[in-house]
């Protein structure tokens, strides 16, 4: 008996707990179904907020991890499972089996599978909080730095390709230069090199910067950070140098950088390029026995240890191994080319075959007076390509042998001036332009100066002056005049070009340009009276501006100065009665020279990064002007005469730190305004429209600018800005709305002023209402850039902003207080 009792005793206990987890089953039945009904919609949640996540990130181009593509198949086959299991016809029958009492076989069996759903959202909800969820892929080096532009094979230069090449794969040289003189063709040739070990992957990141004769840090930092697919955030250059030396270092892949035209010794580690092994791990490749070129390009060998050189180029010698302490035997010299390869390019650039004996003749004696140069063959081959008339070449080889050319220029400067010979006359003007503003120039400053000048014949606005820049650069390009850029709203050319531009200039269209030279006696008055372009940028002038100067042909006068102690003579420009175009450049005018209402043919006025005063009311007189820059200049007051300004088509007030007023009516006078800049400006401006002038303007004025077509501007305080005004008339823009300090200066991927972009930046407090900006709303149409900072109130800013849907959308950056 006590045996039974025992035995009994046992099997009942142990079915106890069993028996218990059923009947929960069945009493937690519907709990359970309310349950994974809150957790499926908790899932929803989370899965549309991961596809927010993964449509930004291939918006930037980015690739998304396998984890997160995983994990939204699984939660898509989850959800639906659920909503099959919700809405099965099992869930009514678990109310009664006859029609009175509940189903409890019923109930128990879909309480177990709710419960157990309820775990299973619960971990794909914990799932969800992925450690990296995109990753930029490798950048391609196939980029306009990079790219092919016709490289010719030829011994002379096959030779040296090799020597690099080998030098490129010895593990104990880190720097390897290229030198030679100016037009021989390094750039060309060290693209190819470029190309080939790419190819050969020797090294998978090449990344190429131009160094210049006057190196801009930030310019070549943002250029290496392009190519290596890298976001700057940091403002300062030590800062940017420190995020560019961190990514270097992490690189994972063999890195070639390229540092092309280096006319004196340079600090690379100002610009962030370790130099140390211990910055770049090179010293298991050190230790490396030597390995020929054909072993490094096995994958297995090129994966052991990662590889950092670094390929320099200069027209001297002495910058890359005395300067930049190449070593002897990693320096190479890059000579002219062999007469017959010089035929060759020249034949391969005009298209002429062995056929066409009468232009050979001409075609040699021509290539003789290239020098040899590669630079000045194509750009003579160019000129003469569309021709295939003897007589036409007989002209150009007299051009190229007329005495008075050739003792003053060389084989380059003559074929550029062969080339500048066929240009019309528009695209002269052009090129000579670009020569004046220098390499790495803002096309939208070309075009003011199109503009201030007239240039373009039968054109009004300043979008047709655009479209004809562009039709000009393109011409000059195919004519080897230009450069390709990375950026495509810049303008380069190659130093030897600018040289020769500048010749021209001078000697045809008399231009008296200097940079950075000490001037301690004015131009001769005969040249005075020639000259039609005056330009000294950060000249030290010995004596100062003389007053009593008669410049009667005179249109552009350009004058950058760093002495704050530079002054400009009232009566300056009374004898400047020519002139269409005036640039000053941090000049102290707090005496602002009267003589300036002389100047009524004035049609582009740049005063920047000057020191103004109320004074500047004179402006108001010179009505004809088209373009109006006070950009980064000093002054209080915008002064109500301005409103006479009704031609200007381009305004700019930006980063004007002392600015706060503008009268009434003066911004909705300006009628035929196309763009107007007052990025960084904090203007106050009235609630409502004031008929007063001597209210302050309010943003209802931008409705009478029906031409503008650009704009650039900060609002504080959003309930400034009238529910009427639409912005859908803009093709570019740059506005932020609420406090400007949440957003730092980088968020804005400006490198250059007047850039084209489509960038809106939203800082909203509580109690903005959004929804009456009718305006605002449909900017999101359209908007590139998206900035979002604290937009209290806003829960959902993609659904309640969002109008259209984000159908440009590049970038989005969220910034939030903690």
């Amino acid at each position: 008996m006590e045996f039974l009792a025992t035995f009994f005793g046992t099997v009942l206990g142990g079915m106890v707990e069993p028996v218990k987890r059923q009947l929960r089953y069945i009493r937690n039945y519907k709990s359970n179904v309310q349950k994974l009904q809150s957790r499926v919609q908790d899932l929803r949640d989370r899965k549309t907020s991961v596809m927010a996540q993964v449509e930004e990130a291939e918006r930037n181009a980015e690739n998304i991890h396998d984890p997160v593509t995983t994990w939204l198949t699984k939660t898509d086959e989850k959800i639906d499972e659920i909503q099959k299991f919700l809405t099965n016809k099992g869930q009514k029958r678990t109310r009664s089996s006859s029609g009175s009492f509940p189903n409890l076989y019923l109930r128990r069996k879909l309480g177990k599978q709710a419960q157990k759903m309820v775990q299973q959202c619960d971990d794909l909800l914990q799932e969800s909080n992925f450690p990296a969820f995109s990753y930029r892929p490798e950048p391609e080096a196939s980029n306009v730095a990079l790219h092919d532009d016709g490289y010719e094979s030829f011994k002379s230069r096959d030779v040296i390709v090799e020597q690099v090449m080998k030098a490129l794969s010895d593990p104990t040289i880190k720097m390897i230069g290229i030198y030679g003189q100016g037009g021989v063709g390094k750039t060309t040739l060290v693209k190819a090199i470029a190309r080939k070990a790419k190819a050969e992957r020797l090294f998978n990141v090449v990344v190429m910067a131009n160094i210049t004769t006057e190196p801009d840090v930030r310019r070549i930092q943002g250029e290496i950070a392009d190519m290596l697919g890298l976001r700057l955030d940091d403002e300062s250059k030590n800062g940017r140098a420190g995020h560019l030396k961190q990514r270097l270092r992490k690189e994972k892949e063999n890195t070639l950088v390229i540092l092309d035209d280096l006319w004196a010794r340079f600090d690379m580690s100002m610009l962030g390029i370790p130099l140390k092994d211990d910055d770049i791990n090179q010293k298991t490749i050190a230790n490396m026995p030597n390995i020929s070129h054909n072993q490094l390009k096995d994958d297995k060998m090129a994966s052991d240890s990662k590889w950092f050189k670094i390929l320099l180029t200069s027209r001297r010698k002495e910058v890359l191994s005395s300067e930049m302490k190449a070593r002897e035997d990693s320096v190479f010299k890059v000579n002219v080319m062999e007469e017959e390869e010089s035929e060759k390019l020249f034949n391969k650039v005009v298209g002429i075959t062995n056929e066409d004996s009468e232009l050979k003749s001409l075609a040699t004696k021509i290539v003789q007076k290239c020098a040899k140069l590669p630079l000045a063959i194509e750009a003579a081959g160019k000129a003469l390509k569309n021709s295939k008339n003897k007589v036409f070449w007989g002209n150009a080889l007299q051009r190229f042998e007329r005495q008075d050319m050739t003792e003053v220029l060389g084989p380059v400067e003559i074929s550029v001036k062969l080339s500048y010979d066929f240009l019309l006359s528009e695209e002269k003007s052009i090129f000579l332009l670009c020569a004046h503003l220098g390499n790495d120039s803002s096309i939208m400053y070309l075009v003011k100066y199109c503009i201030g000048l007239s240039i373009f014949k039968g054109v009004n606005t300043i979008k047709e002056a655009q479209d004809r820049a562009n039709e000009s650069i393109k011409k000059l390009k195919d004519s080897s005049l230009l450069l390709d850029t990375n950026s495509p709203d810049c303008i380069t050319m190659h130093d030897m070009i600018r040289d020769a531009a500048l010749i021209i200039a001078h000697k045809e269209e008399h231009f008296f340009t200097q940079k950075y030279v000490k001037l301690d006696e004015w131009p001769r008055k005969d040249t005075f009276e020639k000259c039609t372009v005056v330009s000294l940028q950060y000249c030290d002038i010995i004596d100062g501006i003389p007053e009593d100067v008669n410049f009667p042909q005179l249109e552009v006068f350009h004058l950058d100065s760093k002495d704050p102690s530079m002054k400009i003579p009232d009566k300056l420009f009374e004898g400047m009665k020519e002139l269409r175009a005036l640039i000053l450049t941090g000049i102290d005018l707090s005496k602002f020279p009267s003589s300036v209402k002389c100047l009524i043919k004035l049609r582009m006025l740049c005063l920047e990064q000057c020191v103004l005063d109320d004074n500047i009311s004179i402006i108001g007189e010179l009505k004809s002007l088209r373009i109006l820059s006070l950009l980064g200049s000093k002054f209080e007051l915008l002064p109500s005469e301005f409103r006479q300004l009704s031609k200007l088509q381009l305004f700019d007030i930006s980063h004007c730190s002392k600015l706060k007023v503008i009268p009434s009516n003066v911004i909705s006078k300006l009628n035929n305004l196309e763009e107007l800049y007052m990025g960084k400006t904090f203007i106050q401006w009235g609630v409502q429209r004031k008929t007063n002038p001597d209210e302050i303007a309010t943003l209802a004025e931008l409705e009478s600018l029906q031409q503008l077509r650009s704009l650039d501007m900060h609002i504080e305080d959003i309930t400034t800005l009238p529910s009427s005004l639409d912005f859908d008339k803009l093709d570019s823009y740059n506005i932020v709305i609420g406090d400007s300090k949440m957003f730092l200066l980088e968020d804005f991927h400006m490198s250059h002023q007047y850039k084209t972009s489509r960038v809106l930046a939203l800082h909203l407090k509580k109690g903005d209402d959004i929804h009456l900006q009718r305006g605002i709303k449909k900017l999101f149409k359209g908007v590139e850039q998206l900035l979002l900072g604290e937009v209290d109130g806003v829960h959902y800013v993609t659904y309640e902003l969002n109008v259209e849907g984000f159908q440009n959308l590049k970038h989005l950056t969220i910034r939030k207080k903690f």
